[in-house]
């Protein structure tokens, strides 16, 4: 997809109630009795900034196409790890098309801009994708009694914040 933008989510808030129910339809079931298209969608709009919880958004056409978070924890437990690299989806119609790695390397760039050496994540079974992208795998946990692979992508140049 040539013409593909990818802005902060402020930049383009109208695509916020389209993402809040493609990523309700992804992931209710990791947090099953927290988040409602409507809680999501007051999340997203809080998280309409420039600095941790951000979201960016991939669009072409007047379309949202996909998106991808930095927040503080992705994770329901307190964890050591900040920040997280969240809510990556890219719509079906468009994925292998190359917009979900675009979108991993706007978070990074995010990441690195706020002063971060380290980005999180955790995966049910896109192991693979990331490593091919440089992410190391650092654990197995349970997330509502589903296993998952929590990965580690270093940013090299700076201190760990």
């Amino acid at each position: 997809m040539n013409n593909i933008h990818i802005d902060f989510a402020a930049d383009v808030p109208a695509f916020l109630p389209t993402l809040a129910i493609w990523h309700h339809q992804q992931w209710s079931h990791l947090n099953p009795t927290t988040f409602s298209v409507n809680a999501r969608l007051t999340m997203y709009q809080q998280e309409c900034q420039r600095r941790v919880p951000l979201m960016v958004i991939a669009h072409a056409n007047g379309k949202p196409a996909g998106s991808a978070r930095l927040i503080e924890n992705d994770l329901a437990h307190a964890t050591p790890h900040s920040p997280w690299l969240a809510s990556l989806y890219v719509a079906p119609p468009l994925r292998k098309q190359g917009i979900g790695g675009l979108l991993v390397q706007r978070i990074c760039q995010e990441a690195r801009r706020l002063g971060y050496s380290r980005v999180y994540l955790f995966t049910e079974n896109k192991q693979a994708f990331f490593s091919r992208a440089g992410w190391r795998e650092i654990e197995q946990i349970d997330t509502a009694g589903i296993p998952v692979t929590v990965m580690e992508y270093a940013i090299l140049g700076l201190c760990h914040k």
